[in-house]
């Protein structure tokens, strides 16, 4: 990827203390690969996990 271009990313909370992360989405398809609900919903459209 160049400097140029941004990955798709999801932002993922980490508990009720506020704190969150910024995964890209192939990585969540590679870690989740049998999850069908997340492969729908991660790849539904930009910001459907929000």
């Amino acid at each position: 990827m160049s400097a140029n271009e941004q990955a798709d990313v999801v932002v993922v909370g980490l508990g009720p203390g506020g704190a969150y992360v910024a995964v890209p989405v192939d990585r969540l398809r590679r870690v989740f690969p049998t999850c069908p609900t997340l492969q729908r919903t991660v790849g539904a459209a930009p910001g459907a996990l929000r």
